[in-house]
């Protein structure tokens, strides 16, 4: 009998002690109360958040007011839409998407050397814009792709309508590296415009 109470007694000391708090708990339970406590600690709870003081919908990027985006302004302050000329397309340092309107000075079609700025007119995959009609050095013409199948290709391309040869041609879209020069590739159905 004497071993069952001492067992019980055994118990219910431990039973008391283990319901008593840590130091570290204590802590961690003050911390909480006064909004502090580490990410773990309020991961379940019902407070309010950063994110949930603003507006923020969960399915639209994040954007900073203080960052200015490429796609919306640069260094040399064009902005998306804005319209260039072909120097200022070539010469500036970024760009967003742009319209840019030249002179068809050129057809062109797997590098830059094989410019044509004379009819006949051979190549139908691409044309060389500039903003002198009668431009003759490629280093001051940008390329246009021009798409197999596309729209563009079909009205403007000088192997099967040499007549453009000298027209403006306005299109829109993102530079890049084409054919050796700085040009625009994958031109939409509706970005482009023969204005002459």
């Amino acid at each position: 009998m004497k071993t069952r109470f001492v067992l019980w007694i055994a118990v219910a000391v431990l039973s008391f002690a283990s319901c008593e708090k840590s130091p570290y708990e204590e802590e961690i339970e003050e911390n909480t109360e006064q909004g502090g406590g580490n990410a773990s600690d309020n991961n379940d709870s019902d407070e309010e958040t950063e994110w949930e003081d603003t507006d923020y919908d969960g399915d639209t990027p994040y954007e900073d007011p203080n960052i200015t985006d490429g796609n919306d302004n640069n260094g040399d302050g064009y902005k998306t839409g804005d319209e260039l000329n072909v120097t200022q397309f070539i010469n500036a340092a970024n760009l967003p998407g742009v319209y840019v309107t030249g002179y068809i000075v050129a057809a062109c079609a797997q590098n830059k050397n094989n410019a044509e700025f004379t009819a006949p007119f051979t190549y139908s995959s691409a044309v060389l814009l500039a903003d002198d009609p009668s431009e003759r050095n490629v280093e001051k013409t940008i390329s246009i792709q021009l798409k197999s199948g596309s729209k563009i290709r079909d009205a403007v391309n000088l192997d099967e309508h040499p007549e453009n040869h000298g027209k403006r041609l306005r299109v829109f879209g993102y530079r890049t590296t084409y054919l050796g020069l700085k040009g625009i590739k994958d031109i939409g159905a509706n970005n482009w415009e023969l204005l002459d």
